[in-house]
């Protein structure tokens, strides 16, 4: 059985303990009983008429055609329907989910929850990995 320590270790460019970049939700959920169940999780994606409703309220400075324009650029590259972000625990762990294509995943880990190390704390913001 691992330690505690080896749960939580970061692995530069490899992951975090048993957690690798570009494991699929399945072998995430697997190991539920160290990392926690998903307490929360939502589609990166905002709803066009969310946009169409922000840009209403406050984008009174801006043209028809700005607006146009970021609703132009967010369809085309703000992200898709496939990506999803999901809080686990109550430990601060964030994984973010995202088909890039029909044989590769992207995994990213989001996490808050400091690890010490010789008395310091170092806390791993972000890392992003292709399969």
């Amino acid at each position: 059985m691992a330690s505690e320590k080896e749960y939580w270790e970061i692995l530069p460019q490899a992951g975090l303990g048993q957690l690798k970049f570009g494991d699929p939700k399945a072998a995430v959920d697997a190991l539920e009983d160290i990392y926690g169940a998903v307490t929360r999780q939502a589609s990166d994606r905002i709803p066009d008429s969310t946009l169409q409703d922000t840009l209403a309220q406050f984008g009174s400075d801006l043209s028809d055609e700005e607006k146009q324009a970021l609703l132009a650029l967010y369809a085309e590259s703000g992200p898709d329907a496939s990506s999803i972000t999901e809080v686990r625990g109550d430990h601060g762990l964030v994984l973010r989910y995202e088909q890039i294509d029909w044989w590769k995943s992207l995994c990213q880990l989001l996490i808050a929850r400091p690890t010490w190390t010789e008395r310091r704390c170092s806390c791993f913001r972000r890392r992003t990995c292709l399969q």
